[in-house]
């Protein structure tokens, strides 16, 4: 069982890191400067992370998995009305309003990283059956098409969250799910 103090201590080095994460490159962030943040001692972030990239890989891992519940708790649901809005609100508003996320995805570097752990997460999500319930017996065609439309969707996400795509929370959640719903009609 995790102590009080060491919760605190772990709070204080996340907190410290997203604001540090945000001013400098992933790769140029070092633990003295977390700890100097936090105002803890060097050993103390040593006893909770291995090094910077631990902690970063580690609160990326608990960004996808959130990710993923979310994408778990809608996605059957999603096909079996095909009702995609439920899917694409939760996720858009997660990948919105969470703003740790989005200080992990500041910088290129660490925005293709977290892209590339969340569209292998969803990617294994899609198991095996799910991929014969919707493609019947061309099992490579099948994974193929979920893999194509599901980098279409995170690279329309990562577009989006840019500014590169003008378009408010709720046009885009129906823009996604009436594409969905057309592709899987």
């Amino acid at each position: 069982m995790v102590d009080r103090r060491s919760r605190r201590s772990q709070r204080l080095i996340k907190e410290a890191f997203y604001r540090l994460i945000v001013q400098k490159p992933l790769f140029r962030l070092t633990v003295a400067e977390i700890t100097r943040e936090a105002d803890l001692e060097r050993g103390t972030f040593y006893g909770h992370y291995h090094d910077v990239f631990d902690l970063y890989d580690q609160e990326l891992a608990a960004h996808v998995d959130t990710l993923l519940a979310l994408f778990k708790r809608h996605y059957l649901t999603a096909f079996d009305k095909y009702d995609f809005v439920p899917l694409f609100s939760s996720i858009i508003n997660y990948l919105t309003t969470n703003q740790e996320l989005q200080a992990l995805m500041h910088e290129a570097y660490n925005q293709s990283r977290a892209l590339a752990e969340i569209t292998h997460a969803f990617q294994t999500t899609v198991t095996l059956s799910e991929v014969a319930d919707f493609g019947g017996q061309n099992y490579l065609a099948t994974q193929l098409e979920i893999n194509y439309n599901l980098a279409g969707v995170l690279t329309i996400l990562t577009y989006w969250q840019k500014g590169n795509i003008n378009a408010s929370v709720t046009e885009l959640t129906a823009s996604l799910a009436a594409i969905a719903r057309h592709h899987w009609q």
